[in-house]
């Protein structure tokens, strides 16, 4: 899953989402690197152009 690629696994369980991925095991490599914004920026990213605009917009509240 792209959250915990990017070392994002505190939103996968606040979404209650463990239980599901519980195939993927390792969270992100060199995600104690990048901020905590940074990771998200980058999931976002990764996942399309639709989530790239959601993030624009959730920069704007």
């Amino acid at each position: 899953m792209v959250l915990l690629r990017h070392g994002l696994g505190r939103f996968v369980d606040r979404l209650n989402l463990r239980g599901r991925l519980a195939r993927i095991s390792a969270e992100g490599k060199g995600a104690g690197q990048l901020s905590q914004g940074e990771r998200i920026r980058t999931a976002l990213e990764e996942l399309g152009p639709t989530f790239v605009k959601f993030g624009q917009v959730l920069r704007l509240i």
